[in-house]
C-alpha cells in the first residue's frame, strides 16, 4: 500500500510531537517493507534524514511558520493531492485530519489539552484544535493515542466509539543513553554554560510545563542549603511573560541558567550531566524527557498526573504539581539519599526500555490495515 503522511508541523526545531512524527515515519519506512511511505512537509523542512530512512519526501508550497496558509492549504489542498498520489491510507500524526479526505486513516492525537485545559494552549491552537480535532477524530477510520489515559478523554470528549480509538505508546530512541564521554561532556557544558552540578527541567517554556512553580521549588531548595544550579533548558513558547516574572522575583536567578534549544545530539549528554529531571507539568498526554532521562540513568521527579501512572509506574518520585514545597521536598529527596537516586537510576533504565520506536511502528502499520478494512 501507499500510505500518506501528513509531515507539515516539521519545520524548525522540534520539540517532542515533531520528534515523534520524525521518528516514527523513519521506523516506518525502515521496518515495513510492504507499504511504501510519503510525507508531506512544508518546504523549509529539513528532510534529509527522512528520505535517508527511505520516506519519499513532498514538500508543500509554503514555509513552515505560515501557520494559516499550512491550514487552508491541509483542509482544502491536500486530499486532491493525496487522490492524485495514489494514496491508499492517510497516516495524520499531528492532531488533525484534512475533513475532505474520503480514503481510511489513522490519526495519531498525542492529549487533548486545547480541549481539557484550553488555559494552558495558546489561543490559536485552542481555537484550532478545539474547531477541528474533535471533528477529526469523529472523521477518522482509526485514532492512535499514547495513553490509556488519553485514549479515555478522547472517547469522552470527542464522541467516538470505544472500538476505534487505540493506545499506541511511543518510544526512547537508542542514542539515549548514559554519556560518559569528558570531552563530550565539556563541549556541552561549555556550550550551554553549564553549572559544575545541577537540576535540569526541559521542555518548550509554556505554561503547562509549570516553571514558576519550579522557580519558587528551586528558591525553597537554596535556602535549606541545597548547592546544586537549576538549568531550564527548552525553547521560548507562548506564555513566557509569565515565566519571565517569576525569574525577576526568583531570590536564586543567579543559580539559574536557560541555555534554550538543545540540539537533539546534545540530548543524552545533558540528561547524562544532570544530577536529576524534575518534569512536574499541570498536564501531559506522554510526556517523553522523563523516559530519555531515565534511559541515560538520571533519576526523574515528575507530576503526580495519569499518564505518568502508565508511563513510568514505580520509577520516578511523584509530586503535586501545584505545590512547591512538594516539588522542592521530591527534588530534596533524590539528591540527599544515594540509595533511592541509585533506585531510580536501574529502576529507570528497565522501564525506559519498555518503549521503543520500533513497537510504536508496529502498532501504526497494524492499523493501517485494520482501517482499509474497516474503511471497506
Amino acid at each position: 500500500m501507499q500510505i500518506g503522511i501528513d509531515g507539515l508541523l516539521l519545520w524548525g526545531q522540534y520539540s517532542g510531537v515533531e520528534r515523534s512524527i520524525a521518528r516514527m515515519a523513519t521506523t516506518l519506512a525502515r521496518l515495513d517493507q510492504t507499504n511504501r511511505y510519503t510525507i508531506h512537509v512544508p518546504f523549509d523542512c529539513e528532510a534529509e534524514a527522512l528520505a535517508a530512512a527511505g520516506v519519499e519526501v513532498r514538500r508543500a508550497p509554503f514555509r513552515g511558520a505560515q501557520k494559516l496558509t499550512r491550514i487552508l492549504w491541509q483542509q482544502g489542498i491536500f486530499p486532491g493531492v493525496l487522490a492524485r498520489e495514489g494514496a491508499d491510507v492517510l497516516f495524520a500524526p499531528g492532531y488533525v485530519l484534512p475533513l475532505r479526505w474520503r480514503g481510511p486513516s489513522v490519526l495519531f492525537v498525542y492529549d487533548i489539552i486545547a480541549i481539557a485545559r484550553p488555559d494552558l494552549a495558546s489561543r490559536t491552537n485552542a481555537w484550532h484544535y478545539r474547531a477541528l480535532l474533535p471533528r477529526s477524530v469523529r472523521r477518522a477510520t482509526r485514532v492512535a493515542v499514547p495513553t490509556e489515559h488519553v485514549r479515555r478523554q478522547v472517547i469522552e470528549q470527542c464522541g467516538v466509539m470505544p472500538s476505534r480509538v487505540t493506545v499506541v505508546p511511543l518510544g526512547v530512541s537508542p542514542r539515549f543513553q548514559r554519556v560518559e564521554d569528558p570531552a563530550r561532556q565539556a563541549e556541552v557544558r561549555l556550550c550551554c554554560q553549564l553549572p559544575e552540578r545541577f537540576v535540569l527541567t526541559l521542555g518548550n517554556l509554556e505554561p503547562k510545563k509549570n516553571l514558576p512553580r519550579v522557580l519558587e521549588a528551586y528558591d525553597i531548595l537554596r535556602r535549606a542549603g541545597i548547592r546544586q544550579g537549576l538549568v531550564i533548558a527548552g525553547q521560548p513558547a507562548w506564555g513566557a511573560a509569565a515565566l519571565r516574572e517569576s525569574l525577576a522575583r526568583c531570590a536564586s536567578r543567579a543559580d539559574i541558567v536557560l541555555p534554550g534549544y538543545i540540539a537533539d545530539e546534545d540530548l543524552p549528554v545533558l540528561y547524562s550531566m544532570a544530577d536529576a529531571l524534575v518534569f512536574p507539568s499541570l498536564t501531559e498526554g506522554f510526556g517523553l524527557p522523563p523516559l530519555e532521562a531515565m534511559a541515560c540513568g538520571t533519576p526523574v521527579v515528575v507530576a503526580d498526573v495519569p499518564p505518568f501512572d502508565e508511563t513510568l509506574g514505580d520509577a520516578a518520585v511523584r509530586v503535586a504539581p501545584e505545590d512547591p514545597q512538594a516539588i522542592a521536598a521530591g527534588i530534596r529527596q533524590v539528591l540527599e539519599d544515594p540509595l533511592l537516586a541509585a533506585r531510580l537510576r536501574e529502576a529507570g533504565r528497565e522501564q525506559a526500555a519498555l518503549f521503543t520506536w520500533e513497537r510504536c511502528a508496529s502498532l501504526l502499520a497494524k492499523l493501517f490495515d485494520s482501517a482499509v478494512t474497516a474503511h471497506g
